[in-house]
């Protein structure tokens, strides 16, 4: 299932590209909006797994604070996953939003983060102050794709024949 509209156009918009008759097949279901939503929920995290995540993050760098020699620690995304589980059961975060969760602090200055995989290290800030999330591009990203998968999702789910080949019979041109 496409992520929203302008995947659906360019998906739809190949068919008669040649010049020959063509037929679109709409081949999926809510079944795949729910495969699509648990995507989104792994690269764009919500405020509560982010605050969990955090918090998990900052136990694990106390825990380890002098132990190498630096002030740095190493983790994988399961040992954090689980150390948030640990800390709020009720807001698990998932293994595969950890590293979109570290992106997210290291660009609003909550960590720094070097080498990946096995060899990574995150290195968070002593006192990093409050900031707001909005100005994490990355989230903001996060919240504008589940907004537009959201509003998708409701017209591809529930839009008659009719209106889906209208959109796909209407060219794709700019908005003004």
């Amino acid at each position: 299932m496409p992520f929203g509209a302008i995947e659906f156009n360019q998906m739809s918009g190949r068919a008669g590209r040649d010049g020959q008759p063509a037929v679109i097949h709409l081949l999926y279901s809510s079944r795949d909006a729910r495969i699509n939503e648990r995507l989104l929920d792994c690269y764009a995290p919500e405020r509560d797994e982010l605050v969990t995540l955090y918090r998990a993050l900052q136990t694990m760098w106390r825990s380890n604070r002098g132990k190498t020699g630096d002030d740095s620690f190493s983790a994988s995304d399961i040992d954090i996953a689980q150390m948030c589980l640990a800390i709020d059961a009720r807001t698990p975060v998932d293994e595969r939003s950890v590293e979109s969760g570290l992106g997210i602090f290291e660009e609003l200055g909550f960590c720094r983060v070097s080498g990946f995989d096995d060899t990574r290290r995150i290195a968070m800030a002593e006192n990093p102050g409050r900031v707001q999330l909005s100005r994490s591009i990355r989230y903001l990203e996060g919240l504008r794709s589940r907004m537009e998968f959201s509003a998708f999702r409701s017209w591809a789910l529930d839009s008659c024949a009719s209106d889906m080949l209208a959109k796909v019979n209407r060219p794709i041109v700019p908005r003004a």
